[in-house]
């Protein structure tokens, strides 16, 4: 029989119950339905072991889930029948928040890879790619274990140096760049002109930079220009 014996009045505050309603009860009353399933291997291990600990989610009286992180230890000699001890901290709100994070970790990584815009990652202190998605290798003709690791000036990407020297500064300044036409070098040479854009991102705590780059089948600079080399005016 798995009966509380409260020396504790807060977890049955906690709970919405008093200490003398707690310890009238047993303990598989105040789990969630998804929990009492496991309750049993909980306590055939503390049979085994002596000692058990990890998450369990309770119920309060009111019909809120708790999440409790919990440490307990099993007590045999001395006592006419077995004896658990155990300590629990309520970390609902580090369980929800962290179960938020990896909701949003595997949005974020799915819309990384499933873009057909070309994104990569890269360290803002020294402009290293960390990764990039599939789209980014078809259009620039690399393949990731050939960019992971270098800069975009390593790889020959840019064209015009000054046009990357325009968008670290605006980076820097504003915290991101949209849209900014740009002119890149593929793998095989082929002048792509992109419609750049890039936004800071803390991963790990270190500052990081998300670049999106779309391709435009004809940029307004080349439309202008083949507007002059039809008509023969110059510039």
């Amino acid at each position: 029989t798995t009966h509380v014996l409260v020396d504790d009045a807060d977890p049955a505050r906690i709970l919405g119950y008093s200490a003398d309603e707690l310890a009238r009860g047993n303990i598989r009353q105040l789990l969630a339905p998804d929990t009492k399933d496991r309750f049993d291997a909980y306590i055939d291990g503390l049979r085994r072991d002596g000692v058990s600990g990890g998450l369990l989610a309770v119920m309060t009286r009111g019909g809120e889930r708790r999440m409790w992180e919990f440490r307990s230890t099993l007590r045999t000699e001395g006592v006419p029948i077995p004896i658990v001890r155990g300590m629990a901290h309520d970390v609902t709100e580090r369980f929800n928040a962290e179960r938020a994070l990896r909701v949003s970790e595997a949005k974020f990584a799915a819309a990384f890879r499933s873009s057909p815009c070309s994104v990569a990652i890269s360290a803002m202190e020294d402009g290293r790619v960390i990764e990039i998605n599939d789209a980014c290798q078809q259009h620039t003709g690399y393949q990731r274990s050939e960019i992971i690791g270098l800069t975009a000036q390593e790889l020959g990407l840019w064209i015009d140096p000054l046009d990357r020297a325009d968008m670290v500064a605006d980076l820097k300044k504003h915290g991101k760049v949209v849209n900014r036409e740009v002119r890149w070098r593929s793998k095989a040479g082929a002048e792509l002109t992109v419609l750049f854009s890039a936004d800071t991102i803390d991963m790990d705590g270190e500052t990081h930079v998300l670049v999106g780059q779309r391709l435009r089948l004809a940029s307004a600079r080349w439309r202008r220009s083949a507007r002059r080399r039809g008509t023969g005016s110059t510039p």
